[in-house]
């Protein structure tokens, strides 16, 4: 049997990679390394980074946890794939049981490969749901689950909460829109570069205490510290009647919060970072994950993903806050005079562009001739664009004069939007 047919083989017994078109599979084949494991090799190990995912072709393994069988998985079946999604290190251990051929996908490209095709992620998504439903209550106790959610909401958020749920059901595997809000904290590195560990950590740690209790203020829940980025999400587990009004809230608050501790810092002579932050509104699987001895609460999504991207667009454009349409439409009218259209694009790993929003800020004033500017460029008259966004005297309208004057000068179609190709 050719590699091909040993791998198509595999797909087809996968419950979750069976529906993939030919051209996918092949897509996969081609990113994917051919490795054999003898009865007793150890296929993944408990603790080691989630480095890759395997897709297991005609044998048995094991799957174990601290030396204790939890499982097994057999032709077809897909591992690996819970570490590589939430960064964590690997929960469990798997071992060969007999001779396995299994296809080896290093992080890195099977997380593009996601990105690529929207269809996988949610096949993942409902598959990763389906296994902390059905896993939720042989690990999770009541007690242990208020541990959980008081790390991430206040008690006063979560008092509340537990008078109508139980905090294992607040903890359950479920699927609801959310407000997702991601932070990330600028200029680490170059504070890293100045400070002693210690100090650095110090510092860091003052500036997210700042976000967590805006977090916290507005009933959000902080799901996740990531480095130095901070990962909200508002209406999961806590419902709330308007999850994006409260994240938009709660991050014009965090910013007004760093701002006045950068004025104080300044004056002592401290080191303060800058802030940037991503804000989408969409569905999410949320719920506890892990194992029965150590676990947290996570979300999970294509939604989440584009959260991160458009925080990561701003090491781009020159602003703090990059929202999607999505949350934009579901602000109220007094939030909603605060932001303006940034620019539509198409962010890596998705194939249909979205418009982009941000905060005024210093470009009050003057938003009516971006927008004048940003529909010039947006149908391709690129030098009537650039002369306005030059006239406006803010780095955001150099940014994108910068951009017309390279779209001019490069003579490709332009599609009435911009791509970008990194994260």
């Amino acid at each position: 049997m050719s590699l091909n047919d040993e791998f198509g083989r595999a797909i087809r017994h996968s419950s979750l990679l069976s529906e993939l078109p030919e051209q996918m599979a092949g897509e996969l084949l081609s990113l994917a390394m051919q490795r054999s494991f003898e009865p007793g090799d150890w296929i993944i190990e408990e603790g080691q980074p989630s480095d890759s995912v395997f897709i297991l072709g005609p044998g048995r393994t094991s799957i174990l946890k601290q030396g204790t069988q939890i499982d097994e998985q057999a032709d077809g079946g897909v591992i690996g794939e819970m570490g590589v999604l939430t960064g964590q290190p690997r929960t469990a251990s798997v071992r060969a049981e007999s001779e396995i051929t299994a296809w080896c996908l290093p992080s890195g490209s099977f997380m593009e490969f996601v990105d690529a095709h929207p269809s996988l992620l949610r096949a993942l998504v409902g598959e990763l749901s389906s296994k902390l439903q059905m896993t939720h209550a042989g690990r999770v106790e009541s007690n242990r689950s208020v541990d959980i959610l008081k790390r991430c909401v206040s008690e006063e958020v979560l008092d509340r909460a537990l008078l109508k749920n139980k905090p294992e059901d607040l903890l359950m595997g479920q699927e609801n829109p959310a407000a997702i809000l991601f932070f990330d904290i600028k200029g680490f590195s170059t504070a890293a570069e100045q400070m002693e560990p210690q100090e650095l950590l110090q510092n860091l740690n003052e500036h997210v205490g700042e976000i967590t209790e805006s977090v916290s203020k507005y009933e959000g829940t902080v799901v996740n510290f990531i480095g130095d980025a901070v990962l909200a999400v508002f209406n999961a587990p806590i419902p709330l009647e308007r999850p994006s009004e409260e994240a938009f809230a709660c991050f014009m608050e965090c910013k007004e919060r760093l701002d006045s501790m950068r004025e104080s810092r300044k004056e002592e002579g401290k080191f303060s970072f800058d802030l940037g932050a991503g804000l989408n509104y969409g569905q999410v699987v949320s719920g506890a994950m892990g194992t029965a001895k150590r676990f947290s609460y996570t979300v999970l999504g294509d939604e989440v993903n584009l959260t991160a991207r458009l925080e990561g667009l701003t090491r781009y454009y020159p602003v703090d806050l990059i929202l999607s349409q999505a949350v934009y439409e579901h602000l109220p009218e007094g939030q909603k005079s605060l932001c303006f259209l940034l620019d539509r694009v198409r962010v890596k790993g998705r194939e249909t562009p979205v418009d982009i929003y941000s905060v005024l800020g210093g470009l009050t004033g003057r938003q009516d001739a971006y927008a004048g500017a940003l529909q010039a460029y947006l149908k391709g008259d690129f030098d009537s664009a650039a002369s306005t966004f030059g006239s406006l005297g803010h780095p955001l309208g150099e940014y994108m004069k910068e951009r017309c004057e390279g779209l001019a000068s490069g003579g490709e179609d332009w599609m009435g939007y911009y791509s970008f190709s990194v994260k």
